[in-house]
């Protein structure tokens, strides 16, 4: 069995078919085959059912398959280690920053990977973080900042601060008309957070992201809760602690993957950020 075995059978489960595969490798359909066939002689086992038209696994391909692409992460991040060793630094990091996060949380990261001469290519993904953060960081992503629900084995970690939810809505929307009337603007989320979650009995309304649930409260289509820097910015929005609704302190994470070695640029933005 070899590593471009194992690229071959993960090829044909991500494109659905061997032609695909074979066009996404630049090698010829049959070679697929027989590369599969290696695998499945060597071990003495049937990796794809013959009854069907497109390739599917079967039970044992299914185990097979989710063990190899253990092998493959590593072979990569082995791959990407000694690029790195030949070349000096990495070609890119990625980031991926939770929509909460403000600029100025990463500032001293970015400033220090200005000052290098060594180019790199810098992708900041602005989204939530959610159940996937796991395999995106083993695979994806250099690392991440955002709230961490808890703790994850295979996450390194490193608190940095807190971001300060307060209840609001605007002025323009009448202190007589009851909470349960207005519609609480709330993210549409996989996980529940306190401080994002909706209130029970009354309105919801989902949106997908900050900006456009920032844009709602403060034109007077519903209440929330938003950072504590945004609400600053607007003066049309009064707190809810009086009609009693709590603010809460959402923890902000520095979040790695403990099996993905990060470049030596990596590992100062990294160090920055978290200040150790």
């Amino acid at each position: 069995m070899t590593i471009d075995q194992l690229i071959m059978l993960e090829a044909i489960i991500k494109t659905g078919s061997f032609k695909s595969a074979a066009k996404m490798l630049h090698k010829t359909q049959p070679s697929l085959s027989i590369g599969i066939k290696k695998i499945e002689n060597e071990f003495n086992l049937t990796l794809f059912s013959r009854e069907t038209y497109r390739p599917t696994l079967t039970a044992a391909g299914e185990l097979f398959y989710e063990q190899s692409k253990n092998t493959l992460n590593s072979f990569r991040n082995l791959e990407k280690i000694a690029k790195e060793m030949k070349e000096g630094y990495e070609a890119k990091i990625t980031i991926l920053l939770d929509p909460l996060i403000r600029i100025p949380k990463i500032q001293a990261g970015l400033s220090e990977l200005s000052k290098h001469a060594h180019p790199v290519k810098l992708q900041i993904i602005s989204k939530m973080i959610d159940d996937t953060i796991e395999e995106k960081l083993k695979t994806k992503v250099d690392f991440a900042i955002g709230h961490l629900p808890s703790p994850i084995v295979t996450i390194e970690s490193k608190k940095l601060s807190s971001i300060k939810m307060i209840p609001v809505i605007s002025k323009n929307i009448s202190k007589q008309k009851p909470l349960s009337e207005i519609p609480q603007i709330i993210l549409k989320m996989k996980r529940n957070i306190p401080a994002l979650a909706p209130r029970p009995g009354g309105l919801h309304w989902r949106v997908n992201d900050h900006s456009l649930k920032e844009e709602l409260i403060t034109e007077g289509f519903g209440w929330g809760r938003l950072p504590e820097s945004v609400v600053k910015k607007h003066n049309n929005l009064q707190s809810l602690s009086s009609r009693g609704l709590d603010s809460y302190d959402v923890p902000l994470f520095a979040m790695k993957s403990r099996y993905r070695p990060l470049g030596p640029l990596g590992k100062i933005v990294w160090r920055e950020i978290c200040g150790c």
